[in-house]
């Protein structure tokens, strides 16, 4: 019985942090390609292949405003309140819920910088649509270009 408990033991030092490794870095992998965690994230090593970095992801909104104007911008996360910390989350682990709720606070925010008008009406948003995006980088053609990690996130008044 001590003999077998010995050898289970073993058996569990020489494979348990090989595991545990191949676990964690399975899972940061599959979440990279299910939920859009940047892959500088979660305990795996995409950092290492990856221009995918918080500071490089940004989140797009496009709106309509109560005039009907559509216009389209970038967010900071100045213009919309959030700390540095809850920008870095929601643009590192970007899900629908937050973005839906990112969008009802900016609904509600009457000083919403909206540059495609100079009108003193210009805050009024009627609909917006918000997007996070991340760098893309292809070593054959040297080109960069941002792509959507997530599928727009639709609020309306």
């Amino acid at each position: 019985m001590a003999r077998l408990r010995d050898r289970i033991f073993r058996t569990i030092q020489w494979w348990g942090a090989p595991l545990l490794l191949l676990t964690v870095a399975g899972r940061q992998i599959i979440l990279v390609h299910t939920v859009g965690l940047s892959p500088w994230h979660g305990g795996g090593f995409g950092m290492f292949a990856s221009i995918d970095r918080d500071e490089r992801r940004l989140i797009k909104l496009d709106g309509i405003s109560c005039q009907g104007q559509q216009t389209s911008q970038v967010l900071t996360p100045e213009a919309t309140g959030l700390t540095d910390p809850a920008w870095t989350h929601l643009t590192t682990v970007p899900k629908a819920s937050r973005l839906s709720a990112l969008g009802d606070q900016l609904l509600a925010d009457k000083n919403l910088p909206n540059p495609s008008t100079a009108s003193p009406d210009s805050n009024c948003l009627q609909t917006i649509q918000l997007q996070v995006w991340r760098l893309h980088y292809s070593q054959a053609s040297g080109r960069m270009w941002y792509a959507p990690v997530t599928s727009a996130v639709e609020v309306a008044r």
